[in-house]
């Protein structure tokens, strides 16, 4: 289903609390949180048809060319999760503070000439330096013909033949126990995490084992048909953080 709607302006153009709010001004963000609370994740109306038109809630940007929304013959690109919602809390079993392990994923919509699926699972509340981005998951070589992931498929789980996983940022930062795989959420207060799914024109990036975030960004960013997003929230986490 293609969207030939005239595109929804207000919350993207006018609104003060919105446009500040996606912009990193601290007041209209806090007024914005308290909209989202009371209306839900995707805002009020002028928000909600926002969220129709281009498949981002208020909070999110819409990427460049609506990186956000894939159009496809069959439809538009979709990222789920069964265990939780856009917006939603992300369940414990999935965190430090459960089983550790990735939450089950689905997708439909891959625009055509899609040859290979990327996915990456950041924070973008981390307490980390400027310039970096924490990230708990990539993956990249997965097939075309792939639409799910299941509960468990990293790490140490079933995760698609010919898959490439790489070091999360527990690996970077020097955390025993981690490796190329999913690392559970551990936040020290309520964080936002962002499951970002790329539909690519290439099979094979071809990033080294020990490709850090920005190399994979680059790569997939120079192969990317288009990217859709799904995100949840969870914390404070109640395993005590390290040297806490």
């Amino acid at each position: 289903m293609t969207n030939k709607a005239k595109p929804p302006i207000f919350c993207e153009k006018i609104c003060p609390v919105c446009r500040g709010a996606r912009a990193g001004n601290r007041v209209a963000r806090a007024i914005q949180r308290l909209e989202l609370k009371v209306f839900g994740p995707q805002g009020c109306w002028w928000g909600r048809a926002r969220y129709r038109y281009y498949g981002v809630t208020p909070d999110q940007p819409i990427p460049e060319g609506w990186q956000a929304v894939i159009k496809s013959k069959g439809g538009i690109m979709k990222l789920e999760a069964s265990a939780f919602s856009e917006g939603g809390v992300i369940p414990a079993k999935y965190t430090k503070d459960g089983d550790n392990c990735s939450p089950p994923l689905s997708w439909s919509g891959a625009p055509a000439g899609t040859k290979s699926f990327a996915l990456a699972v950041t924070d973008p509340d981390a307490p980390v330096p400027p310039g970096v981005t924490f990230v708990h998951w990539m993956a990249c070589d997965i097939p075309a013909t792939v639409t799910s992931l299941s509960e468990a498929a990293s790490p140490g789980g079933a995760m698609p033949s010919g898959t490439k996983e790489l070091n999360n940022s527990f690996v970077a930062f020097g955390v025993p126990g981690y490796g190329a795989s999913y690392g559970g959420l551990w936040p020290p207060a309520k964080h936002k995490y962002v499951f970002t799914l790329y539909a690519l024109k290439a099979a094979n990036l071809g990033l080294a084992a020990d490709a850090d975030y920005n190399a994979f960004t680059q790569a997939v960013d120079a192969q990317a048909l288009e990217k859709t997003t799904l995100s949840g929230y969870y914390g404070p986490a109640k395993t005590p953080q390290l040297g806490g």
